[in-house]
């Protein structure tokens, strides 16, 4: 069930004794177990009614005697456990014996205590045999990355904390800018809030820019990806090779990850122009190509500027800078001062 269900089964008190909260939001998670609690204890309770157990360390035992134990202090006893070994680890000497008993404890929560089982999302592929009979047997709630309109609304909710506007026009831009919506995208609600904070903090006036958006949201190395390429389009070598020790003389480790976004936009222009030969809308390519809207939109005029025949010359020298790279024939740096000579001199 999702994270909707949950807020229903929570708001109507009808939870187990027994949840189960996992999935790809851990900010999602971390919400839900906290809107459990304020539901079933009055504040006054919670510093003495709640436990809190480290699952890589705590046996069943261990648990079932904290969730069954009477609280003298707290109406209820609410016991969380992060990341229970069994969870995710077949080899964890759990056995049927031990199902049998935690299953045999689940029942609708009448009763004094509430369990709750918490795993990180880092752990969801790993899932074993065992938290899956759970995710049946228990309150489970999968706690996955939410829609866009749940997005625009957590977004909002953030700059309305913050007492700051944010029009429909910067608010698709950030979103596309944060590739949220990206296929196999990595960036999380965690990552987002923390980048929203950052937001707050340096945007001037009462209203979010783009610009600010862009500063924040993809970061120095990514935004100079941007430039570079533009740089090349117009033939501006000295731009181009600016952008580059800039990045060296600052962190010459920064390089290879340079090389791998540079690498990933001209895939992406080569893409696109296979993807409208074939007939595809642009207003459907990031879609299509399952990648970020915004790298998408920056891709399109270099990519028809450059055209097939260009970008298919350039790639094959960025691999070979990476071949040489992996095999120490060539220093980085050198590699992609020639690489910006070559181009901008076609």
């Amino acid at each position: 069930m999702s994270f909707q269900e949950f807020l229903k089964d929570n708001k109507n008190e009808l939870l187990k004794n027994v949840i189960f909260l996992y999935g790809q939001e851990d900010l999602i998670i971390r919400w839900a177990m906290d809107a459990a609690i304020e539901q079933y204890l009055p504040a006054s309770d919670r510093k003495m009614g709640v436990t809190e157990m480290d699952g890589t360390t705590s046996t069943l035992s261990d648990i079932l005697a904290a969730a069954s134990s009477y609280s003298m202090f707290a109406e209820r006893r609410i016991v969380i456990v992060r990341n229970f070994l069994p969870l995710y680890q077949s080899k964890s000497g759990f056995d049927a014996k031990d199902q049998k008993a935690l299953f045999d404890f689940i029942k609708p929560l009448v009763e004094q205590s509430l369990l709750i089982f918490r795993l990180d999302s880092i752990y969801e592929k790993q899932m074993t045999a065992f938290a899956k009979k759970l995710a049946k047997q228990a309150g489970s709630y999968r706690m996955e990355r939410l829609k866009r309109p749940e997005l625009e609304g957590f977004i909002q909710k953030r700059m309305n904390k913050g007492g700051k506007l944010l029009d429909r026009r910067t608010m698709d831009f950030l979103i596309d800018c944060s590739g949220y919506f990206t296929k196999e995208s990595e960036y999380t609600l965690d990552e987002l809030d923390r980048d929203l904070v950052k937001l707050l903090a340096v945007s001037e006036g009462d209203r979010i820019r783009e610009a600010e958006v862009l500063e924040v949201i993809l970061g120095d190395t990514e935004r100079n990806v941007f430039v570079f390429i533009d740089a090349l389009v117009h033939k501006d070598a000295r731009e181009a090779l600016l952008i580059l020790r800039r990045i060296a003389d600052k962190d010459k480790d920064e390089l290879p990850r340079l090389l791998s976004l540079i690498t990933g936009q001209f895939e992406l222009m080569y893409d696109i122009l296979e993807a409208e030969d074939a007939g595809i809308p642009r207003n459907a390519l990031a879609k299509r190509l399952s990648m970020n809207e915004y790298r998408v939109k920056k891709a399109i005029r270099p990519a028809a500027y450059f055209g097939h025949v260009q970008l298919k010359e350039d790639l094959l020298r960025l691999y070979r800078i990476d071949r040489d790279l992996k095999t120490g024939d060539m220093d980085l740096r050198t590699s992609l001062e020639l690489f910006v000579t070559e181009i901008c001199a076609s």
